[in-house]
């Protein structure tokens, strides 16, 4: 798979959405963000460049065990850490929190996540 289709904002009932070890999926469509009532996000052996802005708004989801925080170039538009402050039901492990480019530092309440382990 290297793509997800952009209609995807369409399965707004999604609950989970399993693309582990999709080898050539490099990007995640910006609809994303529309998918509210997305747990659990799995995402580990992606081959992802950067995140969608906009993840920030998936306040109900509680897995994500990857996050890609950096752009592979300073005109890509991606989102940063700060996505993930809202995301206070985030719980287990957090693996993959690429840095790189100016990732900025604004996700201070990762610590505060008490579920979480990153």
């Amino acid at each position: 798979m290297t793509c997800v289709v952009d209609k995807v904002d369409e399965l707004s009932n999604l609950f989970s959405l399993d693309l582990t070890y999709c080898d050539n999926l490099d990007k995640l469509p910006g609809e994303m963000s529309k998918l509210v009532k997305l747990r659990n996000l799995w995402l580990g052996g992606c081959s992802l460049m950067q995140m969608p802005i906009g993840l920030g708004k998936l306040t109900n989801l509680q897995r994500l065990d990857m996050f890609v925080a950096k752009q592979p170039n300073p005109s890509d538009v991606g989102a940063g850490l700060s996505e993930l402050n809202t995301l206070n039901n985030l719980e287990g492990e957090l693996r993959n929190i690429v840095g790189g480019c100016k990732c900025e530092s604004s996700a201070e309440n990762l610590q505060m996540k008490k579920k979480l382990v990153a």
